[in-house]
């Protein structure tokens, strides 16, 4: 499935992961650019891995996830170049019911919500915003290598809730502020207090994190809308 067109100076795709064949690295015949396809500029990190489309753990709908390996901090990723500044990503999710890695000392499992995007040979940039399998969420600044982030949500919403199966995630990038939320409550805010911190690639994507223990087609993507607000 390609991108839409533009039409003025709003742009919008979407994409239903169940009606998809699978996919080792997420590209929807060359629309997204992973960890070793670049497209609309971009480059190929090279040191990330990739989303891919597999069977979830209930053996029958395709789900975007991840294919981290769980040690280190090479998130998979996928994201689709090409929209203005004020962008905007909701998904919808699959999690196998009763999964709770995180009930186990060291493991964790995060879906993720990546604005901003922009890569090259070793490098990547973008704003995400995440939900982890304990409820926890968070925004956060990626820029440099698979090691440098820094932790930038500074305001908090309504009380945690985790995400099942047909929820709807969502993240806003509107001039500095940066917003998540889940079924349409805010769960955490950045102000734009440093637009440093802000990214001001035109890509929209998906990402995931592991630790061992958690297991990739349990948590992921049944579809997504992005596009520019």
């Amino acid at each position: 499935m390609a991108a839409q067109p533009a039409g003025g100076p709003r742009r919008s795709y979407r994409l239903d992961f169940t009606k998809m064949a699978d996919e080792a690295a997420l590209s929807a015949g060359g629309v997204w650019t992973n960890n070793e396809q670049g497209t609309g500029g971009n480059g190929a990190p090279g040191n990330m891995t990739n989303m891919r489309v597999g069977l979830a753990s209930d053996g029958r709908t395709r789900i975007a996830m991840a294919t981290h390996g769980g040690i280190n901090y090479d998130d998979s990723f996928a994201f689709v170049p090409g929209f203005g500044d004020n962008q905007f990503i909701e998904a919808v999710v699959y999690r196998e019911p009763g999964y709770m890695p995180s009930a186990v000392h060291g493991q964790n499992h995060e879906i993720e919500l990546l604005l901003g995007c922009s890569s090259s040979p070793g490098v990547h940039e973008w704003n995400e915003c995440l939900f982890n399998s304990a409820s926890g969420c968070d925004i956060i600044h990626l820029k440099g290598g698979p090691n440098d982030f820094t932790h930038i949500g500074n305001i908090e919403g309504r009380n945690r809730f985790f995400a099942h199966t047909g929820d709807l995630i969502r993240a806003d990038k509107i001039g500095n502020e940066i917003s998540l939320y889940l079924n349409g409550m805010l769960k955490v805010r950045y102000d734009g207090s440093d637009p440093r911190r802000v990214a001001r690639g035109s890509g929209i994507g998906i990402g995931a994190f592991i630790r061992p223990g958690a297991v990739h087609n349990k948590f992921g993507f049944i579809s997504v809308h992005m596009g520019t607000l």
